[in-house]
């Protein structure tokens, strides 16, 4: 994957971004429920559908050999190895809230590895994008609204009566000199890790669209990448990714625990303390 795939993949994220600002400043944001029965606690927007129609477009013009897996419209697979992964609107809440904590996610696979891939925040500008033969890159604006050394765990399963406090008290005890957020609506910001800003990362409810980058951004940073158990992610089987997408069920698809640390320090230190909620986790 060249430079010329690294421009095109920003060129992407950057035209998606152009219609979920439209379409924010439009006021119209055409809220359903992705899951029936389910509440809004899974919402689409009018963003996210026109985003990915975009991007499937986009990629089947520059990419044409690749087999499209979206968020939205799912996809099928021809058994040739090569998949292009759509989140096409990472983080809908901050988006709904007209928070900076939004944009697409692209992430490109050969045969089960991800080669290329683009992470992007729609507001702020800030672009994350690597290809293998290029490296892992920041583009964009300076990013001060966010402190430093970042310790961010999030996920619904702390926000049970009890859990949080606990949570907090055990991030504090070991992470003293570090900021702490906890179920904060910036899954967007995974791959400041990645750039040596955040300490850690922890979510429990992430889709393999929405880390679709970040199997590449971790191997070219060192920075380590697992589930809560410290067992490293195995490669993108695209045959179950397809019965994940074309099933609809929540309970298939948003099952990934993800945990990135960007040194072996704050690594063991999160899962000593991810250890303490096992039966909550598994």
């Amino acid at each position: 994957m060249t430079e010329e795939t690294r421009n095109l993949l920003v060129r992407a994220v950057e035209g998606a971004g152009v219609i979920q600002r439209r379409i924010l400043d439009s006021g119209d944001l055409g809220l359903t429920s992705k899951y029936e029965g389910e509440g809004s606690s899974d919402i689409v927007t009018v963003a996210d559908t026109e985003s990915e129609e975009f991007l499937r477009d986009f990629c089947k013009q520059y990419f044409p050999e690749f087999n499209i897996f979206g968020e939205e419209f799912g996809g099928e697979y021809n058994g040739n190895g090569k998949v292009i992964l759509i989140d096409p609107l990472d983080g809908t809440k901050s988006f709904k809230n007209k928070q900076p904590n939004f944009g697409a996610l692209v992430g490109v696979y050969v045969d089960e590895k991800c080669v290329a891939g683009v992470e992007h925040n729609t507001l702020k500008g800030i672009t994350y994008v690597a290809t293998e033969e290029t490296g892992f890159q920041r583009l964009g604006p300076a990013d001060t609204d966010w402190p430093k050394d970042v310790v961010y765990v999030s996920g619904e399963v702390f926000r049970k009566p009890g859990l949080s406090e606990k949570l907090r008290e055990l991030l504090e005890q070991e992470f003293p000199n570090n900021p702490i957020l906890v179920d904060k609506q910036c899954v967007n910001h995974k791959s400041r890790v990645c750039n040596k800003d955040w300490r850690t990362f922890f979510h429990t409810g992430l889709a393999r669209h929405d880390i679709g980058p970040t199997p590449l951004f971790s191997r070219l940073t060192n920075t380590i990448f697992t589930n809560h158990r410290g067992e490293p992610y195995g490669l993108l089987n695209p045959v179950e990714e397809v019965k994940k997408y074309q099933s609809k069920e929540k309970k298939q698809v948003y099952s990934n625990k993800v945990l990135l640390a960007r040194d072996s320090e704050a690594f063991e230190k999160m899962l000593k303390i991810l250890r303490e909620f096992s039966e909550v986790l598994n």
